[in-house]
């Protein structure tokens, strides 16, 4: 697996662990958001980022 969270690569380096929050893209019909990712599962979720990425638009740091 990638981790494509670019804000939580100097925190795992330093000390080896994140305690950010991520969150899961999805659509209903044909509107896409954010949401936080809960313990129901990730049926729908296309895409999966931490949060300061995506309030800090940072878009391209997913390999592939």
């Amino acid at each position: 697996m990638i981790n494509s969270c670019e804000s939580s690569w100097e925190s795992l380096h330093k000390y080896g662990f994140y305690t950010g929050y991520f969150r899961g893209y999805s659509f209903t019909g044909s509107e896409g958001t954010w949401k936080e990712l809960d313990d129901t599962g990730t049926d729908g979720v296309i895409a999966v980022d931490c949060f300061e990425d995506i309030q800090d638009e940072k878009w391209a740091n997913a390999g592939g």
